[in-house]
């Protein structure tokens, strides 16, 4: 009579126990690699007449913190010329940031 009950190979007792902690391992190595640690991001811009300082904290890519670290500048910015529209007043700075007419410096470090 041929056995017709599917294969199923058992892992040695040493490889069963380590399994949580290789799966762990796997996990930490995975979330290092694709840049999931915390970052801040701190912006500082000059109008001119002052500095404004905007901060972004998190797990978002650089470039996402970089971007809203400078909205947080600009947003400071806006606040103390009491724009009538802060959102515009923003959007409009930050662009005039890219346009190199407003002056910003932008730095980041992992946590």
């Amino acid at each position: 009579m041929i056995d017709t009950r599917p294969c199923s190979i058992d892992s040695p007792p040493v490889l069963r126990d380590a399994r949580p902690l290789l799966m762990a391992a796997f996990a930490a190595l995975a979330l290092a690699a694709t840049g999931c640690s915390k970052a801040r991001c701190t912006t500082e811009i000059t109008d001119g007449t002052a500095s404004y300082k905007g901060v972004a904290e998190g797990k978002k890519g650089q470039l996402k913190l970089d971007r809203d670290a400078m909205r947080d500048a600009c947003r400071q910015l806006c606040s103390s010329q009491k724009a009538a529209v802060p959102d515009t007043c923003a959007s409009r700075c930050m662009t005039d940031i890219d346009a190199a007419k407003i002056g910003a410096r932008t730095t980041c470090s992992d946590r």
